[in-house]
């Protein structure tokens, strides 16, 4: 029935519509099923396709380091396949292998000598900024105190004033005393500074 379907009313092309849907419906019906395979399939999670054969002991070849005990599976529908699940308890260890390569995440790098040793104190000229306070000091000398190789404290190793920006709004002048540990207040441009410095 191919008519132009601006002519027909909402009563004929509803009709049309119902129509074609179940002719869509019996070809649908008319078709062959796929027939499912008998094949074994590998299902990974399936755990009763797994059987345990012995523990082993896994090393890695080139930096002789245990990596710890194993229970092998293998496949009861395909041989050669098996799965090495570690085991935290404590098991006879049958056998060992070794493995090679890099594998389970980056090898460490190279450890590199501290630029700074852990705990220390260095003395530096920075500019710095309170960022609270809206104030900052051009070339000031401060001593940085690390410990456990973090920055621990920033002093002023001599009185400073700290100023508001030109032309700001309220003008602000901060003088604090030598020995003030200002690290708390200090933007994160200023700790990056001495950082880098010391």
């Amino acid at each position: 029935m191919n008519q132009d379907l601006s002519s027909l009313s909402l009563d004929e092309l509803f009709k049309e519509a119902r129509s074609a849907m179940r002719k869509q419906q019996e070809r649908k019906a008319a078709k062959p099923k796929a027939v499912k395979s008998t094949e074994p399939t590998l299902e990974v999670n399936l755990h009763s396709n797994w059987v345990a054969q012995r523990s082993l002991a896994l090393v890695h070849q080139e930096t002789s380091t245990l990596l710890g005990t194993f229970t092998e599976y293998t496949n009861k529908h395909f041989p050669g396949a098996r799965r090495l699940v570690r085991e935290f308890s404590e098991l006879p260890v049958l056998s060992s292998e070794y493995v090679t390569g890099v594998w389970g995440g980056p090898i460490a790098p190279e450890v590199q000598a501290p630029k700074r040793p852990w705990n220390c104190a260095r003395t530096v000229v920075v500019d710095l900024v309170l960022k609270d306070l809206h104030v900052s000091a051009a070339k000031v000398l401060v001593t940085a105190y690390y410990g456990e190789g973090t920055l621990d404290a920033v002093e002023l190793a001599e009185a400073t004033t700290f100023a508001s920006p030109p032309g700001a709004i309220p003008f602000s002048l901060f003088n604090l005393p030598a020995q003030t540990n200002v690290l708390a207040e200090l933007s994160i441009h200023s700790i990056n500074s001495i950082k880098d410095l010391a």
